[in-house]
């Protein structure tokens, strides 16, 4: 697992987002900042710890690092040690595993985390913890994820969600509407106020990204989703498809935030996803797919932008002394 995360860490780069909206969030904290601060998690985790930007950046490095060991262990555990090796490959190389290495310190980092553990977790406790901490990192993303999550276990079969898909539905509804009022009360702008003034620039970079977007939200995983597709019924496509494409994809063009609010939708579906392949496939999961999943790209579309940002972009920009800044 050490020379994986070394890999990845070559492949897709690193750079920092720091503690932005946090910072603001967690100063203004009950009251709300803008639509970020119902972000709870990360907002008070930062008020508790109370640390500088150089401190949190890297709080979330070592925390992404704990989180992949994590992941990587409990596929260890799950399967043989080649299987899981190669599991644990195909996870690590997703964009959800990008998405936390670009933007170290954002606050949907714990989302994603929370989000993917959710799913990871076989004892239901801590799944039902996870997801009460996916909730708390952002009620609106984690509203939309459960509805991608909930399309996925009919189109699957799957029920072991279905229980604590409703729980955490409830608890998504209670924290919207509680952060609704908050914001009228503070006369400050929501998530919602930021749609209609971006709605032409997001479609503009959505179309203007064309099918290396679509690909961004997946990447490699694209391939393991074409090989489930094969396997289901046609009257099950429409449940996958929404799920996985077309749901996500909306948001996608109509938020201006790229790639992150794509992928950041869609981590909650990234396990389930490795292990049905896993399940339904098993004859592919060999050593030959493994070199694919190394050797496909990842890239991030900027926000507002039909830019794809490169793994190691910092190197010509201000961020490669924030970076080295941390080591000083």
């Amino acid at each position: 697992m050490g020379l994986s995360t070394i890999l990845i860490l070559i492949k897709d780069g690193f750079d920092l987002y720091g503690d932005k909206h946090l910072r603001e969030s967690a100063a203004a904290f009950p009251r709300p900042y803008d639509g970020t601060s119902s972000s709870y998690f990360p907002v008070l985790l930062l008020k508790i710890l109370n640390t500088n930007e150089n401190q949190w950046n890297i709080f979330n490095f070592c925390l992404i690092f704990i989180f992949i060991f994590t992941v990587g262990f409990n596929l260890l555990f799950r399967y043989t040690l080649k299987n899981g090796f190669i599991i644990f490959s195909i996870f690590i190389n997703s964009p959800s595993i990008t998405i936390l290495l670009q933007q170290i310190g954002h606050y949907q980092t714990l989302f994603v985390i929370t989000s993917i553990l959710f799913t990871l977790f076989r004892n239901k406790y801590l799944s039902f913890i996870s997801g009460i901490f996916m909730v708390l990192s952002s009620p609106e993303y984690s509203l939309i994820s459960l509805v991608l999550l909930y399309l996925w276990s009919k189109a699957a079969g799957i029920k072991d969600y279905l229980g604590k898909i409703k729980i955490l539905l409830c608890f998504s509804f209670f924290l919207l509407f509680l952060n609704f009022i908050a914001i009228k009360k503070a006369n400050t702008e929501g998530r919602l106020d930021g749609l209609k003034p971006n709605l032409e620039t997001s479609v503009e970079s959505f179309v203007a990204s064309g099918y290396l977007g679509i690909y961004a939200g997946w990447g490699s995983i694209w391939v393991i989703i074409i090989l489930i597709f094969r396997t289901y019924a046609k009257n099950k496509l429409i449940y996958l498809t929404s799920a996985i494409f077309f749901i996500p994809a909306i948001f996608y063009a109509t938020t201006a935030d790229g790639t992150r609010i794509f992928v950041g939708l869609t981590s909650i579906l990234l396990m389930p996803i490795i292990f049905l392949f896993a399940n339904i496939n098993y004859k592919f999961v060999k050593f030959e797919l493994l070199l694919l999943f190394w050797l496909l790209p990842n890239f991030i579309s900027e926000i507002g932008s039909p830019y794809f940002k490169l793994p190691f972009e910092f190197v010509h920009s201000d961020k490669f002394e924030q970076i080295k800044n941390l080591f000083r």
